[in-house]
């Protein structure tokens, strides 16, 4: 225990040294550690437990033990620590940070248990047999079911092989349905204030997750252009008819509603619908008019030079995977009005907001997963098939560590 201990306190801190934190992926490290450092010491120590109950004393019990042990723990260690590096070829922070941290860790469970835990053997006072035996044959029933287990496949290869392949089945009927997801909401408990008031927001208003959408004119085009403003004015109808999935917006404001709402307000008719104006001057002098009483309220939608604006959106709390899918068919719906009113080389339009910084983190987050662990499996069945130094035998090695 001290020494895995040491082996998780040794990672920790160089993971503050290099200003590695630790977030929802690395926070497992410790547990990993914990379970690859008790490997590591087990290893050893079974094996000088086990010299000792041959009357055998501490020093050649511990020789005998690295001797015995030492190599299979190094190729452990080494395959452990490869598959873990592997995992700095994803493309978020958190994932390149555990497979920065993680090997550091296993290198040094390692080199504590085969440097300081011979070490505490030896000056540690313990009689011939160890307190965990009643003698030399005290793990004898142990020994007899693992040597049968190893007998197993040797006695019954077509029955353990046909056992491996219905597993293989059931597990493949399991994997088609299997699929990512990240609802926080459905985390909480179905009492849980937070939960009941957003599902309630999500059934009575619609949701009142925020999306935006930002818009951005380039080469000096000014956003008060009456057929830039159709544009942004059909652009957020049709998303505002858009429904992807559990996601369909549930009120948005821009610019335009400011246009429109403003132009009725001043309009000689009572009963005129709402409209944009016809000439870029009507826009000016109405949104002068309107920034001198609601300065603060403009500066919310647009900036001072007209180039930038942006169309606030409200959605409903959903699987975090869902809100990328929307985004998309936002950009297609995007790209096809300003193709249509020839506004592509003058006008860029982008979702941006937390749901798609959550969206698209999460998308990234499983994909970077899955592929590092895919290149671990890689990195390891290499590695054995360098190690054992025969193809056979190597690609044999790789099929019991694929079926867990």
């Amino acid at each position: 225990l001290l020494v895995v201990g040491l082996s998780v306190a040794g990672t920790l801190g160089w993971m503050g040294h290099m200003g590695i934190p630790l977030t929802a992926v690395t926070e497992v490290l410790p547990s990993l550690l914990v379970a690859v450092g008790v490997g590591d010491a087990v290893h050893i120590q079974s094996m000088f437990y086990r010299q000792r109950a041959k009357k055998e004393g501490v020093p050649a019990a511990i020789r005998w033990a690295m001797g015995h042990s030492g190599l299979a723990v190094l190729l452990t260690s080494l395959t452990t620590a490869a598959s873990m590096a592997s995992f700095q070829a994803a493309e978020l922070q958190p994932i390149i940070d555990l497979g920065r941290a993680a090997p550091v860790g296993v290198a040094l469970a390692f080199g504590l248990s085969v440097t300081l835990l011979p070490c505490l053997l030896s000056i540690t006072p313990m009689d011939p047999v160890s307190s965990g035996e009643k003698g030399p044959g005290g793990s004898d029933a142990l020994d007899r079911v693992l040597l049968g287990l190893g007998g197993l496949g040797t006695r019954w290869p077509a029955t353990v092989l046909i056992a491996t392949a219905l597993l293989f089945a059931v597990a493949g009927t399991g994997l088609l349905v299997l699929g990512f997801s990240q609802d926080d909401l459905r985390w909480l408990p179905e009492d849980d204030g937070i939960r009941i008031a957003t599902e309630e927001l999500n059934r009575s208003m619609g949701g009142a997750e925020p999306f935006e959408l930002y818009a951005v004119a380039r080469d000096g085009v000014d956003l008060r252009e009456p057929h830039i403003l159709e544009a942004l004015d059909e652009l957020e109808q049709r998303v505002s008819e858009l429904n992807v999935g559990e996601i369909e917006v549930a009120q948005s404001i821009s610019l335009v509603d400011v246009v429109k709402e403003t132009h009725k307000a001043l309009d000689d008719a009572p009963d005129s619908e709402l409209r944009l104006p016809d000439t870029r001057p009507a826009v000016s002098q109405e949104m002068l008019l309107f920034e001198s009483a609601a300065a603060d309220d403009l500066e919310r939608l647009v900036d001072t030079e007209w180039s930038r604006t942006r169309i606030a959106m409200n959605v409903p709390f959903v699987d975090a995977l869902h809100y990328p899918r929307f985004a998309q068919a936002v950009v297609a719906i995007a790209d096809d009005v300003l193709e249509k009113h020839g506004l592509s080389s003058q006008l860029d339009i982008r979702p941006t907001g937390l749901l798609m910084v959550a969206g698209a983190t999460f998308q990234l987050l499983f994909v970077s997963m899955a592929r590092s662990y895919a290149i671990a499996f890689g990195v390891i069945t290499v590695l054995m098939l360098l190690l054992i130094g025969n193809l056979r035998t190597g690609l044999l090695s790789a099929i019991p560590n694929l079926a867990p």
